[in-house]
């Protein structure tokens, strides 16, 4: 199995450092107390998430009630 080593900090901050504080404060509001960020976990890090996730998958144990 091979890991990936990524720097996990350096794409959040410089997102919210462009952030509209103002216009998210009040999108949070509008939206019922939620605030989504698109893309705010670069692709670099999700994409190897998930393609763990899957790998796992098929050892996932479902009791069926049987």
């Amino acid at each position: 199995m091979q890991y990936q080593t990524v720097d996990v900090e350096d794409h959040p901050n410089s997102m919210l450092a462009g952030l509209d504080l103002e216009q998210s404060r009040g999108t949070y509001w509008e939206q019922n107390e939620c605030l989504i960020l698109d893309r705010f976990i670069p692709k670099k890090i999700v994409n190897p998430c998930l393609t763990e996730v899957e790998r796992l998958r098929k050892n996932i144990y479902r009791n069926k009630g049987d």
